[in-house]
């Protein structure tokens, strides 16, 4: 059942990602940390993978604003940036059916998608930071609730024989 487990998390994180400009990213299992570089101009990126089981997926997003100084008197020239607004730069996980996941600490087995999206105004386009782990969450044996129950029910029966002799 381990070896199974563990080929269920090899496979969790079969993922690839498309864009609105053609762009395609693949990665696999593991700790996911990509750093995207969209075109100046609008963008839709999605990073699409699989859960095999009773799953929490951890993840973070962030903007990365970077500039160049010429000098003191003039204006720095924007190398990555967004808009500044929510069409700007905004993000979600959905399910399979296209539903925005809340809560991600506690999701069943099916297809996810992050969808990340926005406008890139820098004079390279924009940078963000995508960072996503998924951690299978530990799901009791059949096994281990009989053996609880046949404990309880022997520490109750000694309990019931001792008050009984007493």
């Amino acid at each position: 059942m381990k070896k199974l487990k563990n080929l269920a998390l090899c496979l969790f994180f079969s993922v690839f990602a498309a864009s609105a400009n053609a762009e395609a990213i693949d990665f696999n299992y593991g700790v996911v940390n990509l750093d995207v570089n969209p075109s100046v101009g609008s963008f839709e990126h999605f990073y699409t993978f699989e859960l095999f089981g009773l799953s929490r997926i951890d993840y973070s997003i962030s903007k990365i604003f970077k500039d160049f100084s010429l000098g003191e008197n003039q204006e720095a020239i924007v190398i990555y940036d967004f808009q500044d607004d929510l069409a700007g730069f905004n993000f979600g996980l959905y399910d399979e059916d296209g539903a925005l996941v809340t809560d991600s600490s506690s999701l069943s087995a099916g297809e996810y998608t992050f969808k990340i999206a926005g406008i890139a105004t820098g004079l390279y386009g924009g940078h963000y930071n995508f960072t996503a782990n998924a951690i299978s969450l530990p799901v009791p044996e059949p096994e281990m609730s009989v053996l609880f129950l046949l404990g309880l029910s022997m520490i109750g029966w000694v309990s019931l024989r001792r008050s009984h002799y007493s």
